[in-house]
């Protein structure tokens, strides 16, 4: 084989494997702050928000979510609930893919990305059913029906609405948009890619019939849309190049935060901040769980050596400060972002990158305060390779 053949052979070989797109990651240091940044082109990684194990309940780490879905990046995104029968429901809007985990309907900013488009957007969420001449306008979504409020349920929910038999009544909504069923009572079954809507009572409903058509009208209308998401962020912090009024310089914690710069290029910004705990006001079921995690057993150790392993396993030798919200907004300022938003912080701060946590993660003070543990959280924000 001629030189020129084998170099034309190595070319079409070179060009047959995968061009692998990069991103940008940096660790900041300063005035006791320990910063992550990662910027992203959107042209070489898609994102998509992903729902811990796809429904309303429940929580994943952001490292198990990007390893499912392929992902070579992923942070924390969206505030939820922890503990008890609402453990992993989502306290604010939270939209994927056209699908509703939980919605506020009062004013709030969200971060939202429509088709390939990232913005920061204040809303005010809603959704308007026509059934016949009638329209009904649900306040509350995928949440435990109680009170004379309307409530909306799909199949994210789970298999029914949960709610009582004797104070509610309901309207089944199939995949079709038609009226499938007029329930007199509460606990309705959800049709697979159909919905539910929960009354009171006293709620007239004698216009619906079974059979009618069905029209959801949502504001925003990319709400409804598949492949875009929405999610709840407290407070925003850039919007159109300004940086917003007011925001704390008191409280410093963990942060995560998304920001969009003029280019469309994404910034995404972990701060650390150590949530320290004294050795002696752990409790015995805390004692339990740090034994328990690793696999040692309490029974006949001395309490020397105990003693060791829990202020081990409480303790670090980073001295990290976290970020006020005036903090944070000067910061993504500083890395060139036009748009900004703050995402769920403290112990749910997380930061997942090409197979590994980048930041060190130390329990909030709502759980697990000072241990090293991973937070499972309710949903993730992932990117992954075009």
């Amino acid at each position: 084989m001629s030189i020129f053949k084998a170099l034309i052979l190595i070319f079409i070989l070179l060009l047959s494997l995968p061009i692998k797109a990069d991103h940008q990651y940096n660790l900041i240091e300063r005035d006791g702050h320990k910063i992550h940044v990662v910027i992203i082109d959107p042209k070489e990684y898609k994102a998509s928000l992903v729902v811990a194990h796809d429904q309303v309940f429940g929580r994943e780490r952001v490292g198990e979510i990007a390893k499912r879905e392929n992902a070579q990046i992923a942070i924390n995104a969206g505030f939820f609930e922890i503990g008890d029968n609402q453990d992993g429901r989502p306290t604010g809007t939270l939209v994927s893919n056209g699908e509703v985990y939980g919605m506020r309907v009062t004013e709030h900013a969200c971060l939202v990305k429509n088709v390939d488009k990232f913005s920061v957007e204040i809303v005010t969420p809603s959704l308007e059913v026509s059934i016949a001449k009638k329209i009904i306008k649900p306040n509350k979504f995928n949440r435990f029906a109680k009170g004379k409020d309307v409530f909306y349920f799909n199949r994210n929910w789970g298999p029914s609405t949960l709610s009582s038999y004797s104070d509610r009544k309901e309207v089944i909504i199939n995949r079709e948009f038609k009226v499938h069923e007029l329930s007199m009572h509460g606990n309705s079954k959800i049709p697979e890619g159909g919905y539910v809507l929960s009354f009171p009572t006293v709620y007239d409903l004698s216009e619906i019939k079974v059979g009618q058509k069905v029209q959801f009208t949502w504001t925003p209308n990319h709400f409804a849309k598949s492949d875009n998401f929405s999610v709840m962020g407290l407070p925003s912090l850039i919007i159109n190049g300004k940086t917003r009024e007011n925001l704390s310089n008191e409280e410093k914690h963990a942060r995560t935060a998304f920001g969009i710069k003029e280019d469309g290029n994404i910034v995404i910004v972990l701060a650390e901040h150590v949530y320290r705990k004294e050795a002696s006001s752990v409790t015995f079921s805390e004692v339990k769980k740090i034994m328990d995690k690793k696999n040692i057993s309490i029974v006949d150790m001395k309490v020397a050596d105990m003693k060791k392993i829990i202020f081990d396993d409480l303790n670090t030798d980073s001295k990290s400060v976290g970020l006020t919200m005036l903090e944070l907004a000067n910061f993504m300022k500083e890395m060139g972002c036009y748009e900004a938003i703050n995402l769920d912080g403290g112990g749910s701060s997380t930061m997942y990158v090409d197979g590994k946590y980048i930041n060190e993660s130390f329990g909030d003070k709502d759980e697990a305060e000072g241990q090293k543990l991973v937070r499972p959280i309710s949903d993730a924000i992932v990117f992954k390779l075009r």
